[in-house]
């Protein structure tokens, strides 16, 4: 449960009332209460290619030249995949992983 600051109830167009509560960490919480109308939402996530070099343009690079070298963005994220692995995937998942194979888990009836 978050707590923090609260805001007074508002109510608009799509909904009876909708209470906002500031978490400690600043986040805000949405509450909606007695709506009318439902909606879909939707994440979108954005990632360049794994294989994209990230390099400052060149009208950006001063006279000295760049100030960081070149990254590629799978040197970024790679340790991330393998602490993931470490802690939650499936030794399979894992050698797959580290032969650079596909790899689909199997369908389990629950």
């Amino acid at each position: 449960m978050r707590t923090g600051r609260s805001s007074p109830c508002c109510t608009n167009a799509v909904t009876t009332t909708a209470c906002r509560a500031s978490g400690a960490d600043g986040s805000w919480l949405a509450v909606v209460v007695g709506g009318t109308v439902s909606r879909l939402s939707s994440g979108m996530f954005w990632h360049p290619r794994v294989d994209t070099v990230i390099q400052p343009l060149a009208p950006f690079v001063g006279p000295e030249g760049p100030e960081y070298d070149p990254i590629v963005v799978w040197d970024t994220i790679k340790d991330g995949v393998k602490d993931y692995l470490d802690v939650f995937g499936r030794p399979d998942q894992v050698s797959a992983w580290q032969e650079a194979r596909p790899y689909v888990a199997a369908v389990v009836d629950a």
